[in-house]
C-alpha cells in the first residue's frame, strides 16, 4: 500500500485536479496491483465441477469470485480479472487437492477457506 501512497502523493496536485498521461495510468495500475498482493482472500462458499467456482471477499470488502472451466482457472476482484492460469488440459473443470489454496497465493494474495 506504501508503493500506491507515494505514487500518489508525487501525482496529485494540491489542488486536487488529476492531469494523469498514459504512463501514470500505468504506474498507478501497477503500484495498486503490487499493493493488493499483501491481501487476504477469504473464501465462503463453492465447490462442484465443470465449473468450480468460489465466492468470497478480500481483507478490504472487495468481491472474490475463482472458476475453473475449460483448463483454466480465473481469480476475479471486483469486475477485474487480476489472475488467469492455464493448466492445459481443456477437458478439467475442476482443481485437484490443494490446487485451488496453490492457485491463490500463486496470484500473491494470502488464503483462508471458511467452508
Amino acid at each position: 500500500m506504501k508503493q500506491l501512497e507515494d505514487f500518489l502523493k508525487r501525482h496529485i496536485p494540491m489542488g486536487g485536479k488529476l492531469e494523469w498521461t498514459q504512463l501514470d495510468v500505468e504506474a498507478a495500475f501497477i503500484a495498486g496491483f503490487e499493493a493488493a498482493k499483501d491481501r487476504t482472500i477469504t473464501i465462503v462458499s463453492g465447490g462442484g465441477a465443470c465449473p468450480e467456482q468460489y465466492w468470497g471477499a478480500t481483507d478490504n470488502g472487495d468481491s472474490v469470485y475463482i472458476r475453473f472451466r475449460w483448463g483454466g482457472a480465473s481469480l476475479h476482484i471486483g469486475n477485474a480479472t487480476v489472475y488467469e492460469k492455464d493448466y492445459n488440459d481443456p477437458y478439467r473443470g475442476y482443481f485437484q487437492d490443494g490446487e485451488l489454496e496453490a492457485f491463490v497465493k500463486e496470484a500473491g494474495y494470502k488464503f483462508i477457506p471458511l467452508f
